[in-house]
């Protein structure tokens, strides 16, 4: 059943990411076709027109690039290697890098962070995905704020991630966390699926808490056992790998 289902979940995904690449096709398509044309009856506006295909061309390429890696990178995520690592310095880090970004946005840490097992690489990432989104969607708002927090409970560390942005559409709200859900019309959305993956695989868990403050924003919160993942299964890979 578990591989079955598996087999099902990848099928899903790889619908999506034909889906994905055929979108930027269509443009390439209609361009070299336009110069096509225009060059069999020696059109004076081939020379015009050729500059304005070849980038497009070019740009839908890259997309195409882009969306081949985020997906590579999704499936073969490899498993965690934990180490001992201070989150409060990774918090530090990635707000730093994010701060440089987004001038205009005030970032809040608070908490304690204690140390834990866990790959510091892999860590990162999903905290960057977290406050690089905080970010973005609090970018246009005059007060643009994002918060991190971090706390600790039992066995576990919670870190939530609230910015007070426009919030996610209800619609997309149960597909967050689906490889190709995104509202973003540069991005991929395969960067919360790698960031939940990654969490999973740590024996923790990413989710969408809700709302910040006076129903804007939005907070997630990223919960990681102090222990670090746990061993390695020899069942099915829970992706595909070459």
């Amino acid at each position: 059943l578990a591989a079955a289902s598996r087999i099902a979940a990848w099928r899903e995904v790889a619908r999506r990411v034909a889906h994905e690449v055929k979108n930027p096709l269509a443009p390439i398509q209609a361009a070299v076709e336009t110069l096509r044309r225009l060059r069999a009856r020696q059109d004076p506006a081939f020379d015009d027109y050729f500059d304005e295909a070849s980038t497009t061309v070019l740009t839908e390429v890259r997309r195409i690039s882009t969306i081949v890696t985020e997906f590579t990178r999704f499936a073969r995520l490899p498993a965690p290697r934990p180490e001992e690592v201070n989150l409060g310095e990774i918090v530090q880090h990635v707000v730093s890098l994010q701060a440089a970004r987004a001038p205009n946005v005030r970032f809040h840490v608070t908490g304690t962070a204690p140390s834990l097992r866990a790959d510091r690489d892999q860590i990162i990432q999903v905290l960057t995905n977290l406050v690089q989104n905080a970010a973005e969607s609090a970018g246009a708002a005059n007060d643009a704020v994002v918060s991190i927090e971090t706390t600790e409970e039992d066995s576990s560390v919670h870190l939530t991630v609230s910015d007070n942005g426009a919030g996610i559409a209800e619609g997309i709200r149960e597909r967050l966390f689906e490889p190709y859900a995104t509202t973003k019309a540069s991005g991929t959305g395969l960067g919360l699926a790698i960031a939940q993956r990654v969490a999973l695989d740590h024996g923790g868990e990413l989710a969408y808490v809700g709302t910040f403050e006076k129903h804007r924003g939005a907070v997630f919160r990223l919960t990681l056992p102090v222990e670090g993942p746990p061993p390695a299964s020899d069942g099915v890979p829970s992706g595909p790998r070459e």
